[in-house]
């Protein structure tokens, strides 16, 4: 990743006590390994092994409604992190509604001013991360590596892992995770289709497809229905706990807000192994949008003519 560029130089890390730009961040990373301690990397990019998973509000409920520590990697998403690089290589009509700007992530958008920029910890903590990740993926998945050994210590492995909380990176990435830490669940959201193939190959690993609201992306949800996937879609209403019928075939709407684990849905709604079943989310608000145009956005799946 070393011929990562960055193509917005207004997009800077607050670090040390100053704003600093990514080849800036790169040269500090690049001397870093792990036969640093991790005290000594905390000093240098402000990231050790433990801060790299983190929970959130809406994976907090899982803890109380499956008994279950739910942790997530949050990146910055497109064109944010100000690199020549997209986590999210399939995202079209999400963009305008993407996690990234609801929920707890709007508070990137409060922030305090250091001299003549503004300066917020969340926002700035996924930043480094982002930015780790393309710097010294070496390093960062050391710490990544580190970070869920301490938690599935903490925990006995009663965790679910996901490591795309606002990215969609193809996941053979992490593999070699799935395999040290096969008593731990791990959960992924895609629209790349290989994602869920490659699911296929760890009892640990549950992918559910993304819907975007796009022919394609509706073509590909469409098939990984048939091929008994399950689907997730926003939605401005109750669409749960119905039947919707596709292309001549049946599948189960849940309510995919009561829990973010989805590996136990099938046990908890019931669902045959192998059937495809859609996962109904509220939409979550966004901040500098206009509420008519998300409303009737195609990303709400309300609004397209094959969830009617």
């Amino acid at each position: 990743m070393n011929n990562i560029k960055q193509i917005n130089p207004a997009v800077k890390v607050y670090l040390n006590n100053q704003f600093i730009n990514f080849e800036q961040f790169k040269n500090i990373a690049e001397k870093l390994n792990n036969k640093n301690t991790f005290k000594s990397i905390k000093s240098a990019i402000n990231l050790n092994n433990s801060d790299i998973l983190t929970q959130s509000s809406k994976t907090k409920k899982s803890l109380k409604n499956a008994e279950i520590y739910n942790y997530v990697l949050y990146f910055i998403p497109e064109k944010k992190h100000g690199l020549k690089v997209n986590l999210c290589p399939l995202a079209n009509n999400c963009k305008k509604v993407c996690l990234s700007e609801s929920g707890y992530h709007k508070l990137e958008n409060f922030a305090v001013n250091k001299g003549s920029l503004k300066y917020n910890r969340v926002y700035n903590k996924k930043l480094l991360r982002t930015w780790l990740y393309f710097a010294n993926n070496e390093l960062f998945m050391y710490l990544l590596d580190s970070n869920i050994k301490n938690l599935a210590n903490k925990y006995n492995n009663n965790l679910v892992i996901r490591l795309n909380g606002t990215s969609d990176i193809i996941v053979n990435k992490f593999e070699f995770l799935y395999k040290k830490y096969n008593k731990i669940n791990f959960v992924e959201y895609t629209k790349i289709y290989k994602n869920l193939e490659i699911s296929k190959k760890y009892k640990n690993l549950t992918i559910v497809f993304s819907f975007d609201g796009i022919n394609s992306n509706i073509d590909t949800s469409l098939k990984a229905l048939k091929n008994g996937f399950g689907v997730a879609f926003a939605s401005s209403y109750k669409m749960h706990s119905k039947i919707i019928e596709l292309k001549n075939t049946k599948y189960p709407v849940i309510n995919g807000d009561i829990f973010d684990t989805r590996n136990i849905d099938r046990n908890y709604f019931n669902i045959p192994k192998n059937k495809g079943y859609l996962i109904a989310l509220k939409f979550k608000e966004v901040i500098n949008a206009n509420k008519h145009e998300i409303i009737n956005h195609p990303f709400i799946a309300d609004n397209i003519n094959i969830f009617k």
